[in-house]
């Protein structure tokens, strides 16, 4: 093998290094982007979640305030029917 083959031979295994290196740092930034973009779409599930129950929890109070004032309606409906009664 002559001197020059020996560096052509140094050559390509540089240059293939640097590549490898290159792909590397590029594979790299592809995991820190799907990292980025899974830890977005789990916020984004928690949020969605916390809004869905959140929505729930504000339906049943709503359930909840106009079954009470329902009922406090008739409870005063009632005591004046009562009250009428008592006092004609």
């Amino acid at each position: 093998m002559t001197i020059k083959q020996a560096q052509d031979i140094n050559t390509v295994f540089a240059n293939q290094k640097s590549e490898i290196h290159k792909l590397d740092q590029d594979l790299q930034g592809m995991r820190s982007v799907a990292d980025s973009l899974a830890t977005d779409l789990f916020r984004t599930r928690i949020q969605l979640e916390n809004t869905q129950k959140s929505l729930f929890l504000n339906q049943k109070n709503a359930e909840y305030t106009t079954r009470f004032q329902s009922q406090l309606m008739f409870g005063f409906w009632a005591a004046f029917v009562t009250y009428l009664s008592i006092f004609n």
